[in-house]
């Protein structure tokens, strides 16, 4: 799919699976491909995305990226009328602040 700069995104790393936001994109010329610079974002094991203020800056491989996330208001899940039991089956996401505010 096509990515942005903006965009939030599942990714390896290894064996686990995090979630973050694409703030730039490398070209890189010699790997005939793209690298991505990610702030993370944390997640609560739920289907909470809260940004990671401490956490730096990350850079990932493009063949890293699982898929792309839907974030969607609080609003938004009683409207859905299903999502799985477990989000870690799940690409679907309410992006909450610190304060535990919905955000789009």
């Amino acid at each position: 799919g096509r990515l942005e700069t903006g965009d939030i995104i599942q990714f390896s790393r290894g064996k686990n699976v995090s979630y973050g936001r694409i703030v730039n994109i490398l070209w890189e010329r010699q790997a005939k491909g793209c690298k991505l610079e990610i702030q993370l974002l944390e997640s609560d094991g739920g289907y909470d995305l809260i940004d990671c203020e401490s956490c730096p800056l990350m850079t990932i491989d493009e063949a890293s990226i699982q898929g792309q996330v839907v974030l969607l208001s609080a609003r938004d899940f009683m409207k859905l009328g299903y999502l799985p039991k477990n989000s870690a089956q799940s690409n679907i996401f309410n992006r909450v602040s610190e304060a535990n505010q919905s955000q789009i």
